[in-house]
C-alpha cells in the first residue's frame, strides 16, 4: 500500500475562491443599498447579461464540464456547504469557478485513490476533507463580518482539523510500520538463507560444478581425458 504523504489537501486556490466571492457579496450589498431604483434595474439587466455570457462560455468547455460533474458529485456527497458559495461563484467569477471545480476534482481523484487503497484511509480523507473546508468557510465569513461567535466557531474547526491531521499521521505511521515488520521478516529469511550457503558452500560447489557438466553430457566420475 502506498503512503500519501501530504498532511493536508492543497486547496489554496479554492481559499482565495472563496474569500474573493465573500468580499464581493459584500460590496454588492453595499451597492445595492445606495443606489437609485433606476440604476438598480440597469444594473440588474448589464448583470444577467454578463452572467448568461459567463454561464455559456463555462458550458463551452467540455474539460470544465467533465470536472464539474466529478466536483459536484463530490459537494452533493460530501461538502453541501460549499453549494452555495460555488454558485455563487459561478456567476461572479467564472475564471475563479474553474479554478475552485479544477481543485475539488482532483480532491475527488485523490479520495477515490485513497478508497481504493482501503476503506480505513478513505475515511481518514474524508474527514481531513471535510475539516478543512469548512475551517476554509469559516475564514471566509470572518473576513466579511469578524465576530466573537464565528472566531468560536473557527477555534472549533480548526481543533477537528488538527485531530483529522493526527488521524492521517497515525495511520502513516501505522502504515509504515508493517513495512518495516514485513521488511524484518525478510532480513530474517534472507540471514537464514546466507548461513545455510556458507555452512553447505562445499556441496553447492560439487552439485553445481556436476550440474554444468551434465549440460554438455559428461560425467564427472568418469572424465573423457582419463587414463583407461
Amino acid at each position: 500500500m502506498k503512503v500519501d504523504r501530504r498532511d493536508t489537501w492543497t486547496q489554496a486556490s479554492v481559499v482565495t475562491a472563496m474569500l474573493l466571492c465573500c468580499s464581493l457579496a459584500s460590496a454588492v450589498d453595499r451597492i445595492d443599498s445606495s443606489a437609485s431604483e433606476t440604476a438598480e434595474r440597469q444594473t440588474s439587466k448589464a448583470t444577467k447579461s454578463q452572467n448568461e455570457n459567463n454561464t455559456r462560455t463555462v458550458q463551452r468547455k467540455p474539460e470544465l464540464v467533465a470536472m464539474e460533474v466529478v466536483a459536484m458529485q463530490l459537494v452533493d456527497e460530501h461538502l453541501q456547504e460549499l453549494k452555495g458559495m460555488l454558485d455563487q461563484l459561478r456567476t461572479r467569477n467564472p475564471n475563479h469557478y474553474r479554478i475552485a471545480i479544477r481543485d475539488l476534482s482532483r480532491a475527488a481523484k485523490r479520495l477515490e485513490n485513497a478508497k481504493k487503497r482501503g476503506e480505513q484511509l478513505f475515511e481518514i480523507e474524508i474527514e481531513l476533507l471535510k475539516a478543512q473546508t469548512h475551517a476554509t468557510l469559516l475564514t471566509a465569513k470572518l473576513k466579511v463580518n469578524d465576530n466573537n461567535p464565528l472566531r468560536k466557531e473557527l477555534r472549533e474547526a480548526t481543533d477537528r482539523l488538527v485531530h483529522a491531521q493526527i488521524n492521517r499521521a497515525e495511520f502513516d505511521v501505522q502504515i509504515m510500520t508493517q513495512r518495516i515488520e514485513k521488511a524484518m521478516q525478510q532480513l530474517e529469511t534472507a540471514e537464514r538463507l546466507l548461513e545455510t550457503k556458507k555452512t553447505n558452500h562445499e556441496e553447492d560447489i560439487e552439485k553445481t560444478y556436476r550440474s554444468f557438466l551434465n549440460r554438455v553430457g559428461l560425467s564427472a566420475d568418469n572424465p573423457s581425458d582419463a587414463s583407461p
